[in-house]
């Protein structure tokens, strides 16, 4: 076996122009929780860093399985991340949205989440709870 087949045995299910299109959902992902913590929910820096690690980590859980059942298994991985024994309240929201998009960043869909994430980035500014404000 050559240097070239061994390096193909351990990319799995990818192949090597993968590895950009990964960065680039990790990216858009990342941006976009950046921009549901600051923009769409007005929050600390602290919050929209947390936010895009949230939604890199979805977009690299969608990168890893997409294309597979298995996609239906991440989906529920997130709904079950989201879930929790508390009761639900507006402060769940951007980390729901982080969560969605970053999941379609993974997906393969990033320029598609780009437009979607307007209208979730207004909503997300007038639900923001006026306490917080």
């Amino acid at each position: 076996m050559d240097i070239k087949g061994a390096a193909m045995d351990h990319m799995g299910h990818f192949a090597p122009h993968d590895i950009g299109n990964g960065l680039f959902a990790l990216f858009i992902a990342a941006m976009l929780g950046l921009a549901i913590g600051s923009i769409g929910w007005r929050g600390a820096r602290a919050l929209s860093l947390e936010l895009a690690a949230w939604g890199m980590l979805a977009a690299l859980a969608m990168f890893l399985v997409r294309g597979q059942l298995a996609v239906a298994v991440a989906l529920l991985a997130v709904v079950l991340v989201v879930r929790s024994t508390r009761a639900r309240s507006a402060e769940d929201l951007p980390l729901i949205a982080a969560l969605l998009l970053g999941a379609g960043c993974g997906s393969g869909a990033s320029l598609i989440m780009l437009p979607m994430a307007l209208p979730v980035l207004l909503v997300l500014r007038m639900a923001r709870p006026s306490a917080a404000s």
